[in-house]
């Protein structure tokens, strides 16, 4: 994208906040049923694509907020490597800027961590129209604070996001997912616990109703060597590892089999949690860290559970998306008010898409 173009972009920002006009910015659009409901005037960054730079050697990637995850992950598959946190919906079109606002990643977030341990700067242009940038291809800026990670999971509320640099990881030598039988879930968080710290391989771990399934991710070595000591203890056979896509997608035909009148939810808590005692039906992810619950209640009467378990509960599906996310804690809601009002005075940018007010 050449300067004019970003000049249009800023051009149209400073517009919005003089006039106080709302922008629901907008990319491919796959993740719109995530947040609450956008509001404001649509502006597209779809066009602000392209690799701007990309070493190997150094494991980082710099590319345009508008660039497909398709491109992202087919360039760097030609050199071995992949994007460490997982994010969904690549095959939908997905573009980099959408990943990193809502800051979603896969089965293999409790081993390698979430998209803002890989971000390691971003450009934006600000609430006021002022283009400004942080961080880099280095782990922190010249400040010492970390000011592009709060870009990760704001769903575009404190800025428009225009260029991100990311740190990429080698892709295993060797994936293996296998699954065995095990009906209850409370032995089963218990017993995904106990994987998290025997096997150094594990890159995702899950208890779906009857079993829990786990994928192996490293060398040779290590995945033959921790197969090996799963199969001494358990039954274990080989699956397809489609299903951890299918996961990441909320594609897989639990997810799909929705009752009208039910609600899904996620519900993070530590992983050594007890089951959620709650009306309707559980899976979990994330090695015990993740819960998916498809229930009649309604959200208010899930948070109050969950909160009491130490957690919190995201409304992924059904119910009223004014209350998508779990509320903040007042200290907590202070801070993102006071940094919202910071990057964005004018409130401008996604209102309300994250939380009510920010």
């Amino acid at each position: 994208m050449t300067k004019k173009q970003y000049k249009t972009l800023v051009e149209r920002v400073e517009s919005a906040y003089h006039s106080g006009q709302a922008l629901n910015i907008c990319g491919a659009s796959s993740k719109s049923f995530y947040g609450s409901l956008p509001r404001g005037l649509t502006l597209s960054v779809k066009d602000n694509q392209g690799i701007i730079d990309y070493d190997p050697a150094e494991l980082v990637i710099v590319a345009r907020a508008g660039t497909s995850l398709a491109e992202i992950q087919s360039t760097l598959a030609k050199k071995g490597q992949m994007l460490g946190f997982e994010p969904p919906f690549a095959e939908q079109g997905a573009t980099l800027g959408g990943a990193v606002a809502s800051g979603l990643a896969g089965a293999c977030r409790p081993y390698r961590g979430g998209v803002r341990d890989y971000l390691l700067g971003t450009k934006i242009i600000n609430g006021k129209g002022q283009l400004a940038q942080f961080g880099g291809q280095v782990m922190k800026n010249v400040a010492g604070f970390d000011l592009f990670r709060p870009m990760a999971g704001a769903m575009g509320t404190l800025g428009l996001l225009l260029e991100i640099s990311l740190r990429v990881i080698p892709k295993p030598e060797q994936e293996l997912s296998v699954e065995f039988a095990l009906d209850n879930e409370a032995d089963a968080i218990k017993v995904l616990c106990e994987f998290g710290k025997q096997l150094p391989s594990l890159s995702a771990a899950s208890w779906f109703p009857g079993a829990i399934r786990l994928r192996l991710s490293g060398s040779r070595l290590a995945v033959n060597r921790d197969a090996a000591l799963l199969q001494k203890s358990y039954a274990t056979a080989k699956m397809d590892a489609s299903y951890w896509q299918a996961i990441n997608h909320f594609e897989h035909a639990w997810f799909k089999e929705l009752d009208p009148q039910h609600s899904l939810v996620a519900i993070d808590l530590p992983p050594a949690s007890p089951p959620v005692i709650l009306a309707g039906q559980q899976m979990t992810d994330w090695g015990g860290a993740r819960r998916y619950l498809k229930t009649p209640l309604g959200i208010e009467r899930v948070r109050q559970v969950v909160e009491a378990l130490g957690g919190n509960a995201t409304l992924l599906l059904g119910g009223d998306r004014s209350a998508f996310f779990h509320p903040l804690k007042p200290g907590l809601a202070a801070v993102h008010s006071r940094l919202k009002k910071s990057f964005d005075p004018k409130e401008i940018f996604n209102p309300g898409r994250l939380y009510p007010g920010l």
